[in-house]
């Protein structure tokens, strides 16, 4: 049977990537709001595991200079970098 985890969006991948490494509430990441990751509770050594995580889960390799802005910026910027980086909508399950 099919991978559950294949029928989800970027978005629903990246929360339950930042659930996973922060042990946040899936309702604590907000999209639409201002919270960045430190407003997660992300620390500078989580900061690296994430991007670690994300590169790991999208095949991608993120440098410092392009990770870097990132970390201050709401969530909504790293789900539409991630769109632009995968050429992959945002609303479209995306299965590597």
């Amino acid at each position: 049977h099919p991978n559950l985890m294949s029928d989800k969006t970027i978005p629903q991948l990246l929360t339950d990537l930042l659930v996973d490494q922060l042990g946040c509430s899936p309702a604590d990441v907000n999209f639409e709001s201002a919270t960045t990751i430190s407003d997660l509770g992300a620390d500078s050594l989580d900061s690296v595991e994430i991007v670690m995580a994300i590169e790991e889960q999208f095949s991608l390799d993120i440098s410092d200079a392009e990770a870097e802005p990132l970390l201050a910026k709401p969530l909504g910027a790293w789900t539409q970098a991630l769109s632009e980086k995968l050429k992959h909508p945002l609303d479209v399950p995306y299965r590597p």
